[in-house]
């Protein structure tokens, strides 16, 4: 009966996934009487044979069981991809944008994953710079300057890429240094103010020793427009610089050292308030019934609030009228250093190798976001204080032994040590509190001077004039007041994984691999209402204010934690794989888990804090089958899959009854615990072709289907009762379709020049944004967030010289000028939105000295 139910309860993904292996079966049926082995495909002009090291081994794309997309650095040139977010376009079921501040970045894959502003919360997707594990969505997307491709494995990578990796892993590789000479440059220059340069060099220092080394100007004005101040908003300014050796010691050792830098000095994302929505359905104001802002500030001030944003919207759309001068600052260095020892002889065994790699990065974040976009002062919020800003130090080690036992027994084993520090403030306001001892005693009083950490200017009052808000004082003084928070983070992971490759024949082969992972998580918090904080203060930033912590500020109005655990998990992976004349079919059994957590809002220090304070891990099991191969005399170049995903344990925010404020000072409280499940299903299929003389075509689709299986939690103001909410949409920022087309055709000139003009074709499906807000029914799923269908136009003009290593481009992107929602959601009262950027048309020169 279990059985049947589960069986009944993923009917549609059972009928996708059955139809798809029926095919495969059938289309390979010739094969197994010819038994035929299959062969790496040989690179033909337009379909180059791509190598990848999503298995911690070089091999071809084509022959790895596994969902994988890869972007190397000629299609990133190609395609226009010049910041990592830029490739999401090109690959099924991948979403990588940004929140509504500039470089607090969201990585979805099968719509798991996102990006919180609270270090103390992970997500399910993740990201690596030459296997390095970013665990923080803070620092943006980093320029794609001499990467050499980037690979996308998606569903679960908890073999060999460890915890957090649930939906799937953005593998970013840089180009080590080469044996010859090589040197390009690169200058763009683009509307709405866009102008970058890239310059590397290629130097062989002896027979031996090579060195690379580039860096990269990019700059932008934004395009929107502050009417309030008179500036353009969104902009952007990087420089970046790296710095890569490479020492071939001798036949067996290979020594890489790599450094890199990078600042931005970026205004925050443009964006507009859009008032209470061309439906009329923004959330209210904190739940206090109509007219909520009127209670606060002034009569009438949520018709005054909503004319406000009913003027920028008249005025364009992408005006605004931001009373904050923003900005968003990034400093970001690391280094890493890998040493490859690969014995000419291995014995009996056919070749073996030990690899060792070690990494470290810090990155520093202080931002300024106004995150209504309008003149009023609130809704602000910023890094402030001394050491004010996210400072975040990752440190990873990690041992690999690969060997070849024989022609059939392959391997791969090591361990991996992480290691996370993240900080607001430096722990300084915590620390001096929890010395001081004003947890217990009510007469502490304790100034944290310079305090760093964020602050929150939700509705600062004015006592400095008269009249009405906010020239005058607020008619309540209660209600949303400013408030500082000073977090900190410490995570230690280590995990002990192997991976293996045994064939039996010249058709049958099968891989598997497990990981134990151990997660070893502390954090502290502190959060209270500031004194001083005045509108007249610095109006175009943060208000001047005193971090005064009294027992009654912090323990009784506030928020006090302090707490730790320990996670861990056995994930195992397991894959068949066949192959058949012109590929492979395989079918994979993978697992991955997301580290447990914290909550934050709640005082650690009271009795009965200890029962919520930690929530448990997510896990996800996931099915797949495929084909991959190249078919019609290698013309055409398939990769395909379905899927379908057991998502459990899901880690949700709730609202939970908090009688006699036993856990902290708000009652109902919102929490975060384990109380979803769900079953995504989907199907991935990428096409790469040259069906005519030089002509190239690609297309990609991918589909993805996200629903509850069950969502229920106590109801606060009834226990015993429980609250379902499993026809609520899930916030997985993923189209349920998506479809990229691009075709292009290289002309030869007389005298041998060419000219390769390049369309490009993207559409999805609809998109409801509000999902974001956890509580959107799907019985009534259009809300003034909602983005419906639509289809951006880009188109690219190369001219290249017979003679002469450069060449020109023209392009033009959304050339239909298409109106596309990048983000959405509300704050006090009303929704805000950032459109992506209108059509726009760029000049591209390039060059190369050598190699």
């Amino acid at each position: 009966m279990v059985i049947a139910d589960f069986i009944r309860s993923r009917r549609a993904a059972f009928r996708i996934m059955g139809a798809v292996c029926g095919a495969s079966l059938a289309f390979s049926m010739p094969v197994v009487a010819q038994a035929q082995q299959n062969t790496a495909p040989v690179a033909r002009d337009g379909l180059e044979e791509i190598l990848v090291t999503s298995r911690r081994r070089e091999e071809s794309l084509l022959d790895t069981p596994q969902s994988i997309s890869a972007l190397t650095a000629a299609q990133m040139q190609e395609q226009g991809v010049y910041s990592i977010d830029e490739a999401a376009q090109y690959v099924p079921n991948l979403t990588l944008n940004s929140a509504n501040r500039a470089n607090n970045t969201y990585v979805v894959i099968r719509g798991i994953g996102g990006g919180f502003p609270d270090p103390v919360r992970v997500f399910g997707s993740g990201m690596y710079i030459d296997g390095h594990y970013i665990p923080s969505s803070f620092g943006g997307y980093m320029s794609t300057m001499d990467i050499e491709r980037i690979e996308v494995l998606r569903g679960p990578q908890g073999t060999l890429f460890g915890k957090n990796i649930t939906g799937g892993a953005v593998n970013i590789i840089s180009t080590k240094p080469q044996e010859e000479f090589d040197a390009n440059a690169l200058v763009r220059l683009t509307d709405d103010g866009q102008r970058d340069f890239r310059g590397m060099v290629n130097v062989p220092f002896a027979d031996n020793l090579f060195g690379r080394f580039s860096v990269a100007s990019e700059e932008f004005d934004g395009y929107y427009r502050n009417r309030f101040l008179n500036k353009d908003s969104g902009g952007t300014d990087s420089l970046s610089a790296r710095g890569a050796l490479r020492l071939i010691a001798s036949d067996e050792w290979i020594v890489d050292g790599t450094a890199y830098w990078t600042q931005k000095r970026d205004d925050n994302l443009g964006g507009q308030c859009i008032g209470p929505g061309h439906l009329d359905d923004a959330p209210p104001w904190a739940s206090m019934g109509s007219n909520n802002q009127d209670l606060r500030m002034f009569p009438g001030a949520e018709a005054a609030h909503f004319a406000l944003c009913a003027a920028d919207m008249a005025a364009g759309d992408f005006v605004n009228s931001s009373e904050k001068d923003t900005f968003s600052d990034v400093d970001e260095h690391g280094y890493t250093l890998g040493v490859d020892w690969q014995p000419v002889s291995s014995g009996s065994w056919n070749s073996m190798a030990v690899k060792a790699k070690a990494a470290y990065r810090n990155m520093q974040y202080d931002y300024l976001a106004d995150r209504d976009y309008m003149s009023w002062p609130i809704d602000g919020i910023g890094t402030t204080g001394l050491d004010g800003g996210y400072d975040s130090e990752t440190t990873s080690l990690e041992i690999l032994f690969e060997g070849e036992v024989n022609d059939s027994f392959r391997f791969t084993t090591g361990v991996n040590f992480f290691d996370e520090t993240t900080f607001t403030g430096a722990n300084r306001c915590h620390a001096a509190f929890a010395a001081s001892g004003g947890v217990d005693d009510p007469g502490v009083v304790v100034e944290c001077m310079n305090a760093g950490g964020l602050l929150f200017e939700l509705v600062p009052n004015n006592t400095t004039d008269v009249g009405v808000w906010p020239n005058g004082p607020r008619i309540n003084n209660g209600g949303p007041a400013p408030f500082f928070q000073n977090v900190s983070v410490w995570n230690e992971s280590i995990g002990v994984f192997g991976n293996a490759t045994y064939e039996f024949n010249e058709t049958w082969k099968v891989d598997f691999g497990a990981r134990y992972t151990r997660d070893k998580r502390r954090f502290n918090n502190i959060e209270f209402a500031v004194q001083g904080c005045n509108v007249a203060d610095n109006p175009s930033g943060l208000c001047d204010f005193q971090a005064i912590m009294t027992q009654s500020a912090v323990i009784d109005d506030g928020f006090f934690n302090a707490g730790g655990d320990t996670f861990s998990a056995f994930t195992p992976m397991v894959s068949l794989t066949r192959n058949i004349q012109n590929g492979i079919l395989y079918a994979l059994y993978s697992e991955g888990f997301l580290t447990g957590g914290f909550n934050t809002e709640i005082n650690s220090n009271l009795p009965l804090a200890g029962d919520i304070l930690a929530y448990d891990p997510e896990r996800v099991s996931n099915y797949e089958l495929g084909f991959k191969g190249r078919l019609l005399d290698d013309t055409v170049e398939i990769s395909s899959n379905v899927f379908y995903m057991d998502y459990r344990d899901q880690q949700r925010l709730q609202t939970i009854d908090n009688p006699g404020f036993i856990y902290g000072p708000s009652n109902p409280l919102q929490i975060i615990s384990n109380v979803a499940s769900s079953a995504i299903y989907g199907v991935e299929f990428e096409l790469r072709a040259t069906p005519w003389d030089g002509g190239y075509l690609t297309l990609d689709v991918g589909y993805l289907d996200n629903s509850y299986d069950e969502y229920s939690f106590e109801d606060p103001e009834n226990p015993g009762t429980f609250i379902d909410f499993s026809d609520f949409l899930i916030d997985d920022r993923t189209p349920d379709w998506t479809v990229n087309l691009a075709a292009d055709h290289q002309f030869v000139l007389n005298g041998g020049a060419t000219i390769k003009p390049r369309a490009n074709i993207y559409w999805q499906s609809g998109l409801e944004h509000a999902a974001i807000l956890g509580d959107w029914a799907t019985s009534d799923p259009r809300s003034s967030c909602y983005q419906g269908a639509y289809t951006k136009l880009d188109a690219r003009v190369t001219y290249a010289p017979a003679s002469g290593a450069w060449q020109l481009a023209a392009y033009g992107n959304n050339l239909t000028d298409e109106r596309i929602i990048d983000f959405c959601d509300s704050s006090r009262g009303v929704w805000r939105q950032r459109l992506e950027r209108p059509r726009y048309f760029g000049l591209e020169y390039s060059m190369s000295f050598g190699g």
